[in-house]
């Protein structure tokens, strides 16, 4: 007889919950990676707040000694080349369908994006600054907005020039 899975409700005594989502928590990290945890289902399976979920993941992340995170970055990396491996055979395969080759192209592309979130949360690859934006009486482009204070200088150097009578153009 296969065994039910155990159905959780507030009502089952919570140290027993937590004991418990704590230990899939760890098996999934080591299995898997502590990017492929998911804290929506578990908090929902187990009857906790997602924060709650989150602050176990996090807890138990940074008890994690550096070399058991080196080892978990590893095995990491070697699942994404795998699905990576995985995605380009089948996309090679000239019996595959169009409809199948496309999938693969897409779940490679989301693959890559995940690779390098990984390679960025392992600190083995540097991540690229986030561009910034900001907020001063409306929305401003940083990288628009040094081009504007260059060509405001100009302005004000040429509206100098003028009134000092002096030409603006040397010939």
């Amino acid at each position: 007889m296969i065994d039910q899975p155990i159905v959780y409700t507030k009502e089952i005594n919570p140290k027993l919950r937590k004991e418990e989502c704590i230990g899939e928590i760890k098996e999934i990290i080591n299995s898997i990676g502590a990017n492929s945890v998911n804290r929506n289902y578990l908090a929902k399976k187990y009857v906790f707040d997602w924060h709650t979920v989150n602050g176990w993941i996090n807890s138990i992340l940074m008890a994690t000694p550096q070399e058991e995170i080196s080892l978990i970055a590893t095995k990491a990396e070697q699942t994404i080349l795998k699905a990576l491996a995985r995605c380009e055979k089948i996309i090679s395969d000239p019996e595959t369908n169009t409809r199948d080759k496309i999938s693969a192209i897409n779940a490679m592309n989301d693959t890559l994006k995940v690779q390098k979130d990984i390679l960025e949360a392992y600190g083995r690859k540097l991540k690229v600054a986030d561009k910034v934006n900001m907020n001063i009486d409306g929305a401003i482009d940083i990288n628009k907005m040094t081009v504007a204070q260059s060509f405001n200088l100009i302005k004000q150097e040429m509206a100098s020039l003028i009134k000092e009578g002096k030409p603006l153009f040397e010939e």
